[in-house]
């Protein structure tokens, strides 16, 4: 089941969402863009980031002009946030180690590891939090955690990595 910010907009007060009743359609990847593509943006990067394009977003880290903490101008979501929210994981990783902030924040608070959290991508919030050390304690603009957030849409088996220490998980 594809999560939705409206499945949750009562718990989460400072969404202010209205859920019209249809679930969001995942995020299916494009096809690579080819080598002509001159004009790397930064809604290039969030556009390859959200839909799963791994190698056009490895090319726009490499070209160096576009800022990899790059926003979207309706709710301030970072290539990070899409890519974690949508479950990315290779994403997610080429932009931390190209410098993407883990801990940058959207329009309401949420960081990266809370949008892989309650978007139940068990994959992303583990190496965010084993490799990226993002802050599992991180409060959104309520002062609610993602540990908060987890329980709210019943997402126990993420909040169990969050609150059971790395190194006594079960690598793999």
């Amino acid at each position: 089941m594809m999560f939705s910010w409206a499945d949750c907009s009562a718990p989460f007060g400072c969404l202010n969402v209205q859920y019209d009743g249809e679930m969001d359609q995942p995020a299916m990847p494009v096809e690579s863009r080819d080598a002509s593509d001159a004009a790397m943006t930064p809604e290039m990067l969030l556009e390859c980031a959200e839909t799963g394009d791994v190698e056009m977003v490895k090319r726009i880290i490499m070209s160096g002009t576009v800022d990899v903490d790059s926003v979207d101008e309706v709710d301030s979501y970072s290539a990070v946030m899409m890519s974690a929210e949508a479950g990315h994981l290779e994403i997610v990783t080429a932009l931390h180690e190209a410098g993407a902030r883990i801990e940058i924040r959207d329009a309401y608070g949420r960081t990266p590891l809370y949008a892989a959290a309650v978007a139940g991508h068990i994959d992303v919030v583990r190496y965010l939090v084993r490799e990226a050390n993002a802050d599992v304690g991180a409060l959104d603009c309520e002062n609610r955690s993602v540990l908060w957030a987890c329980c709210a849409v019943r997402r126990i088996d993420i909040a169990s990595v969050l609150l059971i220490p790395a190194w006594t998980l079960p690598q793999g």
